[in-house]
């Protein structure tokens, strides 16, 4: 080694704690340190430099300076690229020991750039143009310098430009195919929402907490003056486990209101399970998430909003949440002086035993109706899906398009810069991701959210995806398995 200080590693009586450290892990090899100038140990020198790119001369210089075209034979030994170069000889010129390539006489005259320099002159001009386009950045590149495969490379340099995938928009096209999420009877689960900021209004109110029940559709929206953990707890109980019983599970999203200890601590203590949807992906809280409005005043109409929502057909279920839920037409003001009266006459044994037979029936027609209406639902959003499924190891990129805080909306990232690396494989559209550089805690990532990386592989990566193949070999080794087919 070149650094004379380690020689002394071994025979130190008093190590620093941060040196101990790599002394201890060293202890369990048998090695002699061997001190030896930098002069004479260029090997390993060599080897702990950042490598660069060879440069290989094609030899047309050297023709074009001496205005002798090589014959077909003579280029036999050439490398492709520099065959290519040839065929294009009456364009070629040599000027201060420069070449240039010219198309036609009115066309610029470009630099010819050797195999080696093609990827630094596209990352700088690439740079300099503020990332543009595909079209655009080949049309400026044709125009300055020329090789052989200029077009296809700097097609594939875009397409392949980290910087400019993190801008991009997600693709439509790219949906995952629609997963229901059907529910067989009342209070299996319930959706959790909070919509706002909203207007402040002269109440003081600014959010409505919204909860859906999956199967009997009922809602229930309250007005909020804040939205912290203990204000959405203490509604939650008074507006729904207080009236509507409580839930098998709450499924809501990844909020801290909802994440918080109270909650969490509350769900507990009446054993209701928690779901969460995957981040950036409300499409997961549907029945709670569409629910909402923002009138003048929205606070005082909310009670409006859910007697029209109450007292009208579910297009899922064929009845109204109310009659679906109590068996019973729900009346409004103007069935006052529009329906007529009542004329039947019902003891409570009775009733009881129409209203059960009712609902047993209205149950399993509700069911028929949603069954129905999740398939045509699937089939109509699936139209627009695309298979892009994903394996254990691969590379990807996480949409967010929330902005981070004092950042405009404009000058959001999309898709952030960094590579995340599929843990685990959740659900046919859920995935267990994690940062691939900075090995951070895995995430949970929707595929609508995910998109293929295209920058270079991180550091570390080769041996993950050594440790991968390792993983799925079949016992015995692969030549075991050949022989066993």
């Amino acid at each position: 080694m070149d650094h004379q200080a380690l020689t002394w590693l071994r025979t130190m009586k008093e190590i620093e704690r941060s040196v101990a450290r790599w002394y201890e892990e060293l202890q369990q090899y048998d090695f002699t340190a061997q001190y030896r100038k930098g002069t004479i140990h260029s090997n390993a020198g060599a080897l702990s430099r950042r490598p660069l790119s060879a440069e290989r001369e094609s030899g047309i210089e050297r023709f074009v300076a001496s205005s002798h075209k090589p014959t077909a034979k003579e280029m036999n030994s050439s490398s492709k690229a520099a065959k290519q170069i040839w065929r294009q000889w009456p364009k070629l010129t040599l000027e201060d020991e420069v070449l240039w390539y010219q198309d036609e006489a009115t066309s610029p005259r470009c630099l010819v750039v050797s195999g080696s320099l093609t990827q630094t002159v596209l990352q700088e001009l690439h740079e300099q143009l503020r990332h543009v386009g595909e079209e655009k950045m080949v049309d400026a590149s044709s125009k300055r310098c020329w090789w052989p495969s200029l077009t296809p490379d700097v097609l594939d340099f875009c397409r392949t430009c980290i910087t400019c995938s993190s801008f991009k928009k997600p693709h439509s096209t790219a949906m995952a195919p629609l997963q229901p999420m059907p529910t067989g009877f009342p209070g299996e689960r319930l959706g959790i929402d909070i919509m706002g900021t909203l207007p402040l209004t002269k109440r003081g109110n600014r959010y409505i907490l919204v909860m859906v029940d999956y199967f009997t559709k009922a809602a229930e929206a309250e007005a909020m003056k804040s939205q912290d953990a203990e204000t959405v707890a203490l509604t939650f109980f008074n507006c729904w486990i207080c009236q509507h019983g409580v839930s098998e599970s709450v499924h809501g999203d990844q909020g801290p209101n909802f994440e918080s200890q109270l909650f969490i601590e509350l769900c507990k203590t009446f054993g209701i399970a928690e779901t969460r949807t995957t981040p950036g992906h409300p499409q997961g809280n549907r029945q709670a998430f569409t629910k909402g409005a923002k009138p003048e005043d929205w606070d005082l109409s909310l009670g409006r909003a859910l007697l029209a929502y109450r007292a009208t057909v579910h297009a899922s279920m064929g009845v109204s949440p109310f009659k679906r839920l109590t068996g019973c037409k729900m009346r409004v003001p103007s069935d006052v002086f529009l329906s007529s009266k009542e004329t039947t006459t019902n003891n409570v044994p009775d009733y009881v035993l129409r209203l059960k037979e009712w609902l047993r029936k209205t149950f399993n027609m509700a069911r028929r109706h949603v069954q129905t209406s999740y398939s045509r639902q699937k089939k109509y959003y699936d139209k627009h899906s695309r298979p892009n499924t994903y394996h254990k190891g691969d590379l990807v990129q996480i949409c967010n398009l929330i902005p981070t805080p004092g950042t405009h909306r404009k000058f959001c990232i999309p898709w952030g810069r960094d590579s995340f690396r599929v843990v685990k494989v959740l659900s046919p559209t859920n995935y267990l991701v994690r940062n691939a550089e900075l090995r951070s805690q895995p995430i949970t990532a929707h595929r609508n959210k995910m998109q293929p990386y295209k920058g270079s592989s991180p550091v570390g990566y080769e041996d993950e995806v050594c440790g991968i193949v390792e993983e799925r070999k079949p016992p015995g080794g692969i030549t075991k398995a050949i022989e066993q087919e």
